[in-house]
């Protein structure tokens, strides 16, 4: 048995969301755990706070001591959207904690109905983004074909997105991340894609999970919403997704 004793090291910060305030972006987060499940001291803990966006970098803050903060102003309704990605670490008397970062999205919404087919590899409507959860090498491409297993385009308009998962450890995890869509409109909002299949075992492995972030709030995967690579058949099958929960 293994008995930690004294003041603990911090963990990563959970559960940040994001929300619009007027001009500002206000970020509410819970405080870490112990990396031990040991005792931190409260009134020890400070924050470094990192933001990232239009490629660049700024440290708004090393030495914050609530689990909230308020950034901007910001063109709130700008077109196109803009990415934006906030970089949360701990620090306590006894070192410091994991880094955990969350990205959002600023500006004005598409209205519906939305669609993307990554015709050409070009996209017709922005940002999409590739974010790594996991690891360092997974990724979503854009390209003219998907590759183990081969596969051409489901419109055969020339363009798709692929994960590669072939080329990346097992346990390595990326999000493709879409423009903010407003579905307030909409009787019966559904997502619809198509995803293609291969019934071979070894890949099990591979997953696509389905979430949504409504109002840059926290990623929550659809029950339900895992769909492996392995299907009963070979090619391209469309999944559908409701929304009723998010409007």
């Amino acid at each position: 048995t293994t008995v930690f004793v004294g003041n603990d090291t911090p963990g990563a910060v959970t559960h940040i969301t994001v929300n619009e305030e007027e001009n500002r972006l206000l970020l509410h987060w819970d405080a870490p755990t112990g990396v031990n499940n040991g005792y931190i001291d409260p009134a020890s803990l400070t924050y470094t706070l990192i933001r990232r966006m239009n490629d660049q970098s700024v440290t708004l803050t090393e030495s914050l001591t609530a689990t909230s903060y308020s950034d901007g102003p910001f063109d709130l309704n700008v077109t196109p959207q803009q990415l934006v990605t906030y970089t949360l670490i701990p620090h306590s008397s006894t070192g410091s904690g994991e880094a955990k970062a969350h990205t959002c999205l600023i500006g004005k919404p598409y209205e519906t109905p939305f669609a993307e087919s990554f015709r050409n590899q070009q996209l017709s409507t922005s940002p999409w983004s590739t974010v790594r959860l996991k690891g360092t090498k997974a990724a979503w491409n854009l390209g003219a074909v998907g590759y183990e297993p081969d596969a051409v385009p489901q419109d055969e308009d020339g363009g798709l997105a692929w994960f590669n998962s072939a080329l990346v450890p097992a346990g390595e995890t990326a999000r493709l991340l879409s423009p903010a869509i407003d579905i307030s409109g909409l009787t019966r909002p559904e997502l619809t894609f198509y995803m293609y299949h291969y019934p071979v075992p070894l890949l099990d492995r591979d997953t696509v999970k389905i979430e949504c972030a409504a109002d840059n709030g926290e990623y929550r995967l659809f029950e339900g919403a895992a769909f492996g690579i392995n299907h009963t058949q070979i090619g391209w099958v469309r999944h559908r997704i409701p929304l009723d929960l998010y409007k």
